[in-house]
């Protein structure tokens, strides 16, 4: 019966604590005093870049004030300390990036073999893996916006360009038995053209 009311107790525990608001998006420079922010060019004239910061995973991702403080803070911390933090998330080989129509902030990585959102409207990085079917990703390189929310990502050695949807749900791939490295991707939306750079010799 004490085991029982030890694994309900905990399931409660992390129930209450899985229904919190979305996170924040941080870049790392938002906390930087106005003197420390690299900006181009320098003072006295007027800056017209400004470096935001890096992403990096899912520290890029803050916890809102209503997760740290009171009661919700406590029992994320006592969840924390129950079943262990899992290791965060993090970019490794990143290769390429592109923005698309919500705001989200999309990144290839070669070495984890996927695609990272980072999404700053549901405050979440998902991460996401198969090129077509079943398949996953084995060398995923150029990525951009394409016709209709389709996410359009080149994959070097497996020789095709992926069609994924909003949702990261794969479609049929292009370019297979025409394309041998693509690593590039750009997309005309006037033209509705996809221009592929392949780097095969």
């Amino acid at each position: 019966a004490g085991g029982r009311a030890a694994v309900l107790a905990l399931g409660v525990l992390v129930a209450a604590c899985a229904a919190t608001s979305p996170r924040v998006l941080h870049f790392g420079m938002e906390d930087a005093p106005e003197g420390k922010r690299l900006m181009w060019p320098q003072a006295p004239e007027v800056p017209r870049f400004m470096y935001a910061g890096q992403l990096i995973g899912e520290a890029n991702f803050r916890k809102t004030p209503a997760e740290t403080a009171g009661v919700r803070g406590l029992l994320r911390r006592l969840a924390d300390l129950v079943v262990g933090e899992k290791p965060p998330t993090v970019l490794q080989r990143p290769q390429s990036g592109t923005v698309d129509g919500t705001g989200r902030i999309l990144v290839t990585d070669a070495s984890r073999q996927a695609v990272f959102v980072f999404d700053p409207v549901t405050g979440e990085l998902q991460v996401w893996d198969k090129a077509e079917g079943l398949a996953n990703f084995v060398a995923p390189n150029g990525i951009t916006s394409g016709a209709d929310g389709q996410i359009l990502v080149a994959d070097a050695e497996l020789g095709v360009v992926a069609r994924l949807d909003a949702r990261g749900n794969p479609g049929r791939a292009i370019g297979r038995g025409v394309l041998k490295r693509p690593t590039g991707l750009a997309y005309d939306a006037v033209r509705k053209r996809i221009f592929v750079a392949d780097t095969h010799m």
